[in-house]
């Protein structure tokens, strides 16, 4: 998982698949990744996630609970498709990745 820092906030490149199999080393970079950073906000840049399972649904819900709010960028017309199935789009904040559409609750 690659982290940057863009215009002041942290940047969280997931990687190809978020699932069962990385879900909770997956969960600890972010963390790590956040305390490396403190008090910066932060993105997760899904540009390369080609897959999610519900265990990564349960990881994303869990930022978004803990943190008041997350915003997942360049998501792909595939996943976004799963976020559309479980209703996580109405509570994410989400950029597909050619224009942008936000969900809020």
């Amino acid at each position: 998982m690659e982290t940057y820092v863009e215009d002041g906030q942290l940047m969280i490149k997931l990687d190809s698949r978020l699932d069962s199999v990385n879900a909770n080393s997956a969960e600890a970079e972010i963390r790590n990744a956040i305390r490396q950073h403190p008090g910066l906000p932060f993105i997760l840049d899904a540009e390369e996630l080609t897959y999610i399972s519900s265990s990564g649904l349960r990881v994303l819900l869990k930022f978004h609970h803990e943190y008041n709010g997350l915003t997942i960028t360049n998501v792909s017309t595939e996943v976004n498709e799963v976020f559309e199935l479980t209703g996580i789009d109405s509570i994410l904040t989400i950029h597909k990745k050619r224009g942008s559409i936000t969900f809020s609750v």
